[in-house]
């Protein structure tokens, strides 16, 4: 006997699928959606770098102070044979480099396993926003994109004897010729400045602050120009090497600070605090910021 179930006709469904225009008012709003938060996000991220680089510079300032308190000045600008950033590597956990590339010796002589310090970054001495410091094409890894303040003065330098390797006090390191007028900063190449030297106030002076380039603490002087390149002077303005025109990648001049960060430059006070200048900041004021016992003193104009 044939059993049938009653079985109830399935309703047919009235939604076929998006029409042509349908689907493409959709994509068209994802596509508006991306345009809005892509801005965001990266704003987000350089945010986030920004604040990793004034992380990076209160480290390397708070090094600087530990420096001082041990050995009663701060470390030279530059010498023969390394920098400022050579001298504290004990102070930033770096005891293994400062170990090789021995920058207290005063001549240069052969440095065993310099090809490792060669081979190791230091995040701390590196703005993630600087497109210089990318990748591993540099000549060596031991670079910085911080440099130090030589006051308001262009730096004198050498080209026919950048190093004085001849034992001649040049240009480079003839300290009478960077203080001209009082534009001398807190650091000098050759000469161990102290915070009492600092007579317009820790406050209001420059100790460090940010450079487009990436360049060598361990090589510091260019054997081309001469230029101390690890030091930096308040005599142009931050990023007034690059134009509005010109693109990112265009080679950064050295002496004149600057960054990869949007509309200005972080800097480092002899104090240690940590503040972010505009490129549009006043002449006088940035000036008067780069020297360290000229009188003239000016506050940071905090953004």
């Amino acid at each position: 006997m044939n059993v049938q179930k009653n079985e109830r006709p399935r309703a047919r469904s009235a939604w076929k699928g998006f029409t042509l225009i349908e689907l493409l008012v959709v994509i068209a709003i994802i596509g508006i959606l991306i345009a809005l938060l892509l801005p965001a996000v990266q704003a987000a991220r350089e945010a986030a770098r920004r604040s990793n680089c004034a992380s990076n510079l209160k480290n390397v300032g708070l090094a600087m102070h530990n420096y001082h308190d041990s050995f009663r000045s701060l470390p030279p600008g530059g010498t023969v044979r390394a920098a400022w950033g050579a001298f504290i590597l004990p102070f930033i956990e770096e005891q293994v480099i400062y170990n090789i590339l021995r920058p207290q010796v005063p001549v240069a002589t052969a440095m065993p396993g310099l090809s490792n310090a060669n081979s190791k970054r230091i995040p701390v001495y590196i703005c993630p926003s600087n497109i210089f410091a990318t990748g591993t094409s540099l000549a060596n890894l031991n670079v910085t994109t911080y440099a130090g303040c030589a006051g308001s003065l262009a730096a004198p330098v050498d080209p026919t004897n950048p190093k004085n390797d001849a034992g001649t006090r040049g240009p480079l390191f003839n300290c009478s010729q960077w203080d001209a007028g009082g534009g001398v900063g807190i650091w000098q190449p050759g000469v161990y400045m102290r915070f009492e030297d600092c007579k317009n106030g820790t406050t209001n002076v420059i100790l460090l602050g940010e450079q487009r380039g990436a360049v060598s603490y361990r090589d510091p002087i260019s054997t081309t120009t001469g230029a101390l390149t690890i030091l930096c002077n308040t005599a142009t303005l931050p990023n007034s090497d690059l134009a509005a025109t010109d693109p990112p990648t265009k080679p950064p001049v050295p002496g004149v600070f600057g960054s990869g960060h949007p509309n200005g430059s972080q800097f480092c006070a002899v104090d240690g605090a940590v503040h972010f200048i505009a490129n549009q900041v006043p002449t006088t004021t940035f000036t008067r910021l780069g020297q360290a016992s000229s009188g003239l003193m000016a506050a940071f104009p905090d953004l």
